[in-house]
């Protein structure tokens, strides 16, 4: 997996009713289409601008507690939200044909297909997708010499010399905005050993020298 060369992406995080893509359904999501090559970290900051497209979903079937103990959304909540299949046409669209990426992107992209295909909409078959967790649990991996377990988005930021808190329940946009910032450390580190060193600037290196 390589973040470096990446430019126009779709970050993107999903709340649902629960952990089957087949039987539950997104009740909230968050997408951030970024061009990497113009965006970065500056003191731990998000420097640059993206396009967002946020929704909340009534998805028509009870939000179980135990979903909502996670990202707080009730039924009530949602009782006048629109269904996915109202704006699935314009989140697949948003997304074209650029990479994907997501914290647990296995995961969030299988209930991201699911709906779209429910809704006869062309799923992300053929779209690059790319794992946050699992290239933070590799050098988790490197570092420990070890095999340790799956970083959390609140836990992986070590990994590539940034911090992402969290709210007290989870957020689509909060998390796609913690997986851009991983994303960001990725491209600008790397282990050297055993520790997370930040990457020289070859670019300005290169202006530097008039190349």
């Amino acid at each position: 997996m390589n973040f470096e060369n990446l430019s126009e992406v779709v970050v993107f995080d999903v709340e649902t009713t629960g952990l089957s893509p087949k039987n539950d359904r997104i009740v909230s999501i968050a997408l951030l289409k970024v061009d990497l090559q113009k965006f970065e970290l500056d003191n731990g900051q998000l420097k640059g601008s993206y396009e967002g497209l946020t929704f909340v979903f009534n998805p028509q079937i009870p939000i179980p507690r135990a979903a909502t103990e996670i990202h707080g959304i009730t039924d009530k909540d949602v009782k006048n939200e629109p269904e996915f299949a109202d704006k699935a046409r314009e989140i697949r669209e948003f997304i074209g044909s650029l990479p994907i990426i997501a914290h647990n992107v296995k995961v969030d992209s299988a209930f991201l297909d699911a709906e779209l295909i429910r809704t006869n909409v062309t799923p992300l078959r053929n779209n690059i997708k790319l794992c946050t967790m699992f290239e933070t649990h590799a050098r988790a991996c490197e570092i420990h010499g070890r095999d340790v377990k799956w970083p959390k988005l609140t836990e992986a930021g070590v990994y590539c010399g940034v911090t992402h808190s969290q709210s007290q329940t989870h957020d689509a946009l909060e998390d796609a905005i913690g997986a851009l910032t991983l994303v960001l450390g990725l491209r600008s580190t790397e282990i050297k050993n055993g520790k997370v060193t930040t990457k020289r600037r070859r670019r300005g290196l290169m202006r530097w020298l008039g190349l």
